[in-house]
């Protein structure tokens, strides 16, 4: 999921609205596996990281244990998240909101709710404490067809992109999925290479389908330099010469 949603504005922006009942939401940044640092003490990696255009945050944790989504942890990643968004010397009126969010792949509540939303109350009154942080955990085994939530956990389990929902994730899982067999195909040209052997012309083979690589901007450049037997320096001199 980390790949279906890399870079990918749309995608996550049609999560979040359905998920929060937001239409109008817009994602205007998304960072995939991203890390938050914690000097002092231990850091985070976040599934989905992601910012609408009024600057409050969104992490989106896809977790298949129960274990995984515990409430600890939730309430330790809003914290990171504070802190992330707050930089020296500005106020605490600074801050804006932020969501934490798991989805589970099963109901690890157990009370049979689609989705449930965390947010702080006063004990004496129930009003809302308004401090902007909200926990949502959303029921993976939500079956129900005929609402979008539903609709949504049906696109999350469905590996067909021609059966999901929502176009967002069909085109991104549809792009992943072809990105996956061109690089089998790769695969399959780089074997036939090594079982022939380094022949003549072989090499200026290699850099031609590192120059392929390089373009679709699919792999880093030790990748590319490890897949096709090049040196390291070689793909560096093939990249800079393909940026001028």
């Amino acid at each position: 999921m980390s790949v279906v949603f890399k870079n990918n504005k749309q995608a996550v922006a049609r999560v979040l609205q359905i998920i929060l009942g937001i239409e109008d939401l817009e994602v205007v940044e998304v960072n995939t596996q991203e890390a938050l640092q914690n000097l002092h003490g231990r850091s985070v990696r976040l599934d989905v990281y992601a910012k609408d255009r009024l600057d409050n945050r969104y992490d989106i944790e896809i977790q298949r244990s129960d274990e995984g989504a515990s409430e600890l942890r939730a309430r330790y990643y809003s914290s990171l998240i504070d802190a992330d968004m707050l930089k020296e010397g500005q106020d605490y009126k600074d801050l804006h909101k932020n969501y934490v969010i798991f989805i589970t792949e099963h109901d690890c509540f157990r009370r049979g709710r689609p989705i449930y939303h965390i947010i702080r109350k006063f004990t004496d009154n129930n009003e809302n404490f308004n401090d902007g942080a909200h926990i949502i955990y959303v029921n993976g085994d939500n079956k129900d067809s005929s609402t979008a939530l539903g609709k949504l956990m049906h696109d999350f389990k469905c590996k067909d992109p021609e059966k999901m929902n929502y176009k967002e994730l069909a085109d991104s899982v549809g792009s992943f999925k072809k990105a996956r067999e061109e690089e089998i195909d790769m695969r399959d040209v780089f074997e036939e290479f090594r079982l022939e052997g380094i022949e003549e012309g072989a090499e200026n083979k290699m850099i031609e389908i590192a120059e392929k690589l390089i373009t679709r901007g699919k792999a880093t450049l030790e990748e590319i330099a490890e897949d096709t037997g090049l040196s390291l320096e070689q793909v560096r001199e093939l990249a800079k010469s393909k940026a001028s």
